[in-house]
């Protein structure tokens, strides 16, 4: 909160002069409490682009070890802190720790360039014995969550486990038992939208191998409620739940018997399901498909997100999954939803390596970042071994949500899973990956140094976010005006000017920018005057655009 007064106190002084102001306005309606915001209607569906884009430059950084310990560590997961403005340098991770068979819980305050290890302690009772299977997220305050499967002694029978960090809590609290029958998989999701009607609401997603179940928390994960069964029919595993803007809860799922990937939505919370629908049907049934990458057999699982932005996608559905493509080998493919999962688009291959060489991707993730709606996506990739057993790790985006650029390599060196000595486990389900605010950083299993370790990589690509110097709700009386502080900074070798514009202007307002366009490291101040608009909250946004990129924030106008 310091830095961002200070860059107030700036803007204040660049305002007064330099070239006249300019009209930024565009005409919208108040907020109808009845009506759907145009802002949160997705595009039809057109499909895929033809062509991949010239796109930004995406560099990733050094890999670091985040685990260091001795031992297989598999099976990632990575979540970011929504408090720790501006930077979100504030992350958890969580992966298996296959000599003390306990959860390794891993923290950074540096943005993933170093980290520290915490254990969360099992549960008290039957299920004392081993962790594994972590998740991890955040809720809006800045609490951190991790659940896993808590097994018995014998290892035979496990339970749906979660643990709670508060904000300002030096430790994980013990893990506690939420389900009361066994479980085969298991995922954790917060819903951290603000505006949202269950926002705090806490969601563990978990299977038996027959169905897919739910439980809700709506106190912060002090207690779970009852069980609610998603799954309409059939088998069902490898559960992946994802919260959307408007609080709608989507689960999606492997079934192994149809060979089917699944979906389906609650709208109240998780107190009820709809109809499933089938996102994509697979090459194969079962739970795995082989690979000289994998002999455990690479997860069918899907993975999930929903673009939370103001951008013109927000309530789109993005699925990741692996699928066998014929000569192509084993391919990681993309498939987005407009309509809530009731439809879905066609596949979209996402590996750019030449078609037919038999070089398999695998165990994808998807990520939707929450301020610009950019999706990025990466999986583990066997295109630089003849063999086709040795991997990489993969990496694109796009600024659109359609057209992705070239792939680049995010790994320093490659891992092997095929070899003698390798971790049962493998890889694990999938690789970790967070997108957020421009910030992305993938966390994986590597065994470039024989044991398997846990690391992780900031990515960084040429762009530009903007930051406010004060509150996004901007309060004025009729007739008066009100004032926000606008920063823009690069990430990246980004040095194009940004062009500001605002969207959604009510009738009889006017905004007005100091400095238009902004240079990078450049700030301004937006003025507001409310008119004759009448008295109301108008919903509006601030878009940036410059260099290929493009990105928006909303903001609140209150005319008293």
């Amino acid at each position: 909160m310091k830095i961002l007064r200070a860059w107030s106190l700036v803007l204040v002084v660049a305002s007064c002069g330099g070239e006249p102001p300019e009209d930024v306005t565009a005409e919208a309606t108040p907020i109808d409490p009845g009506a759907e915001s145009a802002l949160t209607r997705p595009p039809p569906d057109l499909g895929w682009p033809t062509t991949t884009p010239d796109g930004p430059v995406i560099t990733p950084r050094s890999n670091i070890n985040a685990s260091a310990a001795t031992g297989a560590q598999t099976d990632a997961d990575i979540a970011v802190d929504p408090t720790d403005t501006p930077y979100f340098n504030h992350l958890v991770a969580a992966a298996d720790d296959a000599v003390t068979h306990t959860l390794n819980i891993y923290e950074s305050w540096n943005g993933a360039t170093t980290w520290v290890t915490h254990k969360a302690p099992s549960p008290t009772g039957a299920f004392g014995g081993a962790t594994r299977h972590g998740a991890v997220a955040y809720d809006l305050a800045g609490d951190a969550f991790v659940s896993a499967i808590a097994y018995d002694a014998a290892g035979a029978h496990g339970r749906v486990a979660v643990s709670r960090r508060p904000v300002g809590a030096g430790s994980f609290s013990r893990f506690a038992v939420v389900n009361a029958a066994d479980v085969d998989r298991q995922r954790i999701a917060v819903d951290r939208i603000s505006s949202s009607p269950y926002q705090g609401r806490v969601y563990v997603a978990w299977s038996d191998g027959q169905a897919v179940l739910v439980s809700a928390s709506g106190d912060g994960g002090a207690t779970f409620g009852a069980a609610v069964r998603v799954s309409d029919d059939g088998a069902a595993t490898s559960p992946y739940p994802a919260v959307a803007a408007d609080g709608a809860l989507y689960v999606a799922w492997l079934d192994p018997g149809r060979g089917q990937l699944r979906i389906d939505r609650s709208t109240d919370g998780g107190a009820t399901f709809g109809v499933d629908h089938v996102v994509h049907a697979l090459a194969t049934t079962g739970a795995t498909i082989a690979s000289p990458a994998a002999p455990g057999g690479v997860r069918l699982a899907p993975f999930c997100d929903v673009d939370r932005s103001t951008g013109p996608r927000r309530g789109t559905v993005f699925c990741a999954y692996t699928d066998r493509a014929g000569a192509n080998g084993l391919d990681v493919f993309l498939r987005r939803s407009v309509d809530g999962g009731a439809t879905w688009s066609p596949p979209r291959r996402m590996s750019d390596d030449p078609t037919g060489s038999g070089a398999d991707q695998l165990l994808p993730r998807v990520q939707i970042d929450d301020g610009s709606g950019k999706v990025s996506v990466a999986w583990y990739d066997t295109r630089d071994d003849a063999a086709h057993a040795k991997t990489h790790v993969y990496f694109t985006r796009a600024n659109d949500g359609v057209s992705f650029v070239p792939s680049v390599r995010v790994t320093k060196a490659q891992s092997n899973e095929a070899r003698a000595g390798a971790a049962p486990e493998g890889y694990g389900e999938a690789l970790g990956m967070e997108a957020w605010k421009g910030r992305i950083r993938v966390l994986w299993t590597d065994s470039r140094a024989a044991d398997e370790e846990t690391y992780s990589c900031i990515i960084d690509f040429a762009h530009f976010s903007f930051y406010f110097a004060g509150s996004d709700t901007l309060t004025m009386p009729r007739g008066g005006t009100a004032q926000l502080g606008i920063r823009i900074d690069a990430v990246g070798p980004f040095v194009a000017p940004v062009q500001l514009s605002l969207l959604g202007m009510p009738p009889g307002t006017s905004g007005t920018l100091s400095v238009n366009p902004v240079s990078p490291g450049g700030t301004a101040t937006l003025t507001v005057s409310a008119g004759s608009a009448p008295a109301g909250r108008y919903p509006i946004s601030l878009k940036g655009k410059g260099g290929g990129e493009e990105t928006s924030r909303p903001i609140t106008l209150v005319v008293q």
